[in-house]
């Protein structure tokens, strides 16, 4: 019976070693299960984060008002490469309306000056002829004056010539006598 025990207690040892040795060879295959999911893992989230980060490094630009960022082509066939060409595409529109916005702030510049420029002349002009309607009033002054002078001065010849006539009528009925008389 001893022997029969030292045999079990041996071959029960052999079996614990067995058993140690087997449960260190399975988690050696778990640590590097662990490892080669984790290198796995790690490549698939940079194969992820990063085309995101730019997208979201885009987004920042772009709602900072820098219509020059752009992310270089993308290839990916996948959502984030289908996101990055719409925002590619959307940086594009949004400099084209910037563009446009811009040349018509130019067009109406370049009207507000032509409309400045023909109200400073037709503010020219008003003054020109606000001057000439002055000068105009002043001679029609001058020549109503002088319209006055030249009525009063034809009353005093019209007074002159009257006692002329009279002056000269006396002198023919002077004239009339005197030859009556001779």
């Amino acid at each position: 019976l001893f022997r029969s025990a030292q045999a079990l207690a041996g071959l029960l040892r052999e079996r614990v070693d067995a058993f140690y040795a087997d449960f260190g060879k399975t988690l050696a295959l778990v640590a590097l299960g662990y490892l080669a999911v984790a290198f796995i893992a790690s490549i698939l989230i940079r194969d992820i984060t990063k085309p995101l980060n730019d997208v979201v490094s885009l987004a920042g630009q772009i709602a900072s008002g820098d219509l020059t960022a752009n992310i270089a082509a993308v290839e990916r066939t996948d959502e984030i490469g289908g996101l990055v060409r719409t925002l590619n595409r959307m940086v594009r529109s949004l400099t084209d309306i910037v563009s446009q916005v811009q040349k018509s702030g130019l067009q109406v510049n370049t009207s507000v000056n032509q409309i400045s420029v023909t109200g400073k002349q037709q503010q020219t002009t008003a003054n020109e002829i606000a001057s000439t309607t002055t000068q105009i009033g002043a001679t029609a002054k001058e020549i109503s004056a002088t319209s006055l002078e030249l009525v009063s001065m034809m009353k005093d010849a019209t007074a002159v010539a009257e006692d002329a006539a009279a002056v000269a009528s006396k002198g023919q009925e002077g004239l009339n006598r005197m030859s009556e008389t001779m």
